[in-house]
């Protein structure tokens, strides 16, 4: 089969296009080094705690979702129909071991406010914004934390 001098530019066009764009970045290969620079598989690329968590009386809590958006005035009946009480604030963020200290937390910063309800066995802690969020027991194993390896 006899190919026309466009069927030899085309071939021509098509490896300085793979040229070009591996030696951009823009493919990859298996095993390369943007292939290794994924995020690590706690979700967070520091290799630290993979979600939000406070501990308080021996167990860790891990954030859930939100309950809603309350002003100030709103806040302490919406507090007080969970029958949550405030037991103080965070007093330091660790991502890189697990908190093992009353109101020791992480992904969540320090000085944010921190309410329990016995009965529920329930968490709450207020953002900034004024957020009010739910954080359950955490139940599973403590896995190994990238940064420990």
């Amino acid at each position: 089969m006899k190919q026309s001098k466009y069927d030899n530019l085309l071939i021509i066009l098509l490896v300085f296009i793979l040229v070009f764009t591996s030696s951009c970045g823009l493919a990859q290969v298996e095993g390369s080094e943007a292939d290794s620079d994924k995020t690590m598989p706690t979700g967070y690329s520091d290799g630290g705690i993979g979600f939000a968590s406070i501990y308080y009386d021996g167990q860790l809590f891990r954030l859930e979702e939100t309950v809603g958006e309350f002003t100030e005035e709103e806040l302490p009946a919406k507090l007080q129909a969970l029958g949550a009480k405030e037991v103080g604030t965070i007093v330091t963020e660790t991502n890189h071991r697990w908190p093992s200290l009353d109101l020791e937390a992480s992904r969540l910063p320090a000085s944010l406010s921190v309410y329990y309800d016995p009965a529920q066995k329930r968490l709450y802690v207020v953002t900034e914004e004024g957020a009010l969020r739910l954080l359950e027991p955490y139940l599973e194993p403590l896995y190994e934390l990238e940064v420990n390896k």
